[in-house]
């Protein structure tokens, strides 16, 4: 399991995004998403679920992925914009 260094996370119109293992990990198979869970924080390592919204613009947040079953995870960047 290999979370990407930093990400770009795109927010819709409405100005929210939704973070999904798929936006940080380097390589998933589809049949094994259900098994991972992804978490973003933000600059002061609050948490802020799988979710940001345009207030978040121009921070830098950090990632955790963690596969289920095993309790592994992997850290990462996300960027909103």
């Amino acid at each position: 399991m290999t979370c990407l260094g930093q990400t770009q996370l795109s927010l819709d119109p409405s100005g929210q995004g939704h973070f999904t293992p798929v936006n940080g990990l380097a390589n998933i198979q589809a049949n094994c998403l259900p098994d991972y869970t992804s978490q973003l924080f933000d600059p002061d390592n609050n948490p802020l679920g799988d979710l940001v919204d345009c207030t978040q613009l121009g921070n830098n947040l950090t990632f955790k992925i963690t596969y289920t079953p095993t309790g592994n995870h992997c850290w990462g960047g996300a960027h909103p914009g």
